[in-house]
Order: structure tokens, then sequence, then C-alpha cells
């Protein structure tokens, strides 16, 4: 029996090479589209630990603590253009000649003068104290934070680390955080010792007469030590001691630093 062949269109067949689905490892052919969404590029974790990181630092105390001794630093220059004034007035009324200083004191525009030099004296002297110790407050707590977010334990700070030291923890954490050792030898860190000895005179600070024509003679003399020294030299400590640890340490964010400063002061 003769077995006539449906009717109707042929069945179509593919003509030539399949198509292929694409794998990570797959070339794409010209002319054909990926199949499926393609899989997203996992960042290194070591990338986000790094944001982690930098945005706890930037959290820490040694920002507020550095807020309060650049503030402080800013009223320190007002207040030491103030003290020149007032000096200035002084020598004016009695010619230079600081053997009448005595003999002025005893009038009445002369004990205004001094109770004024006085009130300013003591302020500058108060500011200047606040901008030295929050500047050592700030290298304190940097090295702190440091330490943890570097060694990846607070546990282990506190029972190895915290005992040292100031100084010593400036040398010791970078070296086990990175295996290098900031400069002793730096103006950061001369600075940095300049600053720990402010800080013991202040501490140790014996009173004054604040009265006594002597200290008024102190105070006035145009020998007298610059106000703005020490405490310009705190604030500097802080900033050389910074850039001596992201010397060894690229990874050492100072950015705080610099914007801190422009909010509070002019280039210094």
């Amino acid at each position: 029996m003769n077995m006539k062949k449906s009717e109707g269109n042929p069945e179509k067949r593919p003509v030539g090479r399949p198509k292929k689905k694409l794998t990570d490892n797959s070339v794409k052919i010209p002319g054909e589209k990926p199949i499926g969404p393609a899989k997203p590029v996992k960042k290194p974790a070591r990338k986000a630990e790094e944001k982690s990181e930098k945005k706890s630092m930037r959290n820490s105390g040694h920002i507020s603590c550095w807020k309060i001794a650049v503030e402080n630093y800013a009223e320190v220059i007002k207040q030491a253009a103030k003290e020149r004034e007032l000096r200035a007035r002084v020598f004016k009324a009695i010619d230079n000649d600081v053997n009448k200083l005595s003999g002025f004191l005893q009038t009445k525009d002369g004990q205004a003068l001094l109770n004024e030099s006085v009130e300013c004296a003591g302020r500058l002297q108060s500011l200047s104290n606040i901008a030295i110790v929050f500047s050592l407050m700030t290298l304190e707590s940097y090295i702190t934070s440091y330490a943890v977010m570097k060694l990846h334990s607070k546990a282990y700070y506190v029972d190895y680390l915290d005992h040292l030291k100031l100084s010593a923890k400036w040398v010791i954490i970078p070296r086990l955080a990175v295996n290098k050792q900031i400069s002793t030898s730096s103006r950061g860190f001369i600075y940095f010792r300049n600053l720990l000895s402010y800080r013991n005179e202040i501490i140790h600070e014996k009173p004054v007469d604040m009265d006594s024509e002597s200290y008024i003679k102190k105070v006035l003399s145009k020998t007298a030590p610059n106000p703005e020294t020490q405490p310009r030299t705190a604030i500097e400590a802080v900033k050389e001691m910074l850039k001596e640890l992201k010397k060894v340490d690229h990874d050492v964010d100072i950015d705080w630093i610099k914007i801190v400063e422009k909010q509070h002061l002019s280039p210094i």
C-alpha cells in the first residue's frame, strides 16, 4: 500500500550551528546576545573593610579633641594680639622706661590698665593650656583608635599596650600594625616631646600671685616669652605626627585635620 506523505508545511530544521548558552568563561558569538543576567562582580572584602575602618576612625574622639584644641588656639591668637596692644599702651605711658612702671601702677589709669592686663594674661594662659592639653588628647585618642582598628582587638590593646607611655605607643603600635616605625628624630617627634613637656608643666604648675609687681613686670616686659609659642607647637605636633604616621602607613586618613583647621584658622 502506498502511503501518502502528510501535506502542509514541512518541518523547519535549524540550519547551521545551534546557539550556545554563554557561561562566565564562554566567548560571545558576534551578533548573539548573552542568555541570562550577568553575574555581579564582587568587590574584594578588604575594600569594604577599609571603608568601614575609615568611617570608624572619623567617628572617634580624636576629632572632638582636635576641634577643641584648634578653637582655643584661634582664641589664643586673638588674645595675644590684645595683650600686645595692652603692653604697647603701658610702655607708651611710661616712656619705655621700666623703672617708671611702679609709679604708673599707682595712678588711676595705671590701675585700670593693670587690671585689664592681668585679666588678659590669665585668659591667655587658660586658652593656651586648653589648646595644649587637648592637642595631646588628640594624639592619645588617635593612636588608641588606630591600634584597635589595625590590630582588630580592643582586648589586646587594653591588656598589652594601654599601660605604655604615650611616646612609646606612637613608636610600637605602628611597628606592630604595618611593621614600620616612625622616625623619633623627625620634626614631628621633637614637637611631640615638647608637647609632653608643656603638659607636665601645666599639671605641676605652681600658683602665682597675680597681683605681685614682679609678675606684672614679667607679663609686660618686652622680653617676655611669646604666649603663642607653646600652643602653636602643640597644634603643629598633632599635624606633624599624623604626617609621620602616614609615611609608614599610607592608609592613614588625615583629611580631618585640614577640615577642622579651615573652619577655625587661616593657614598656620
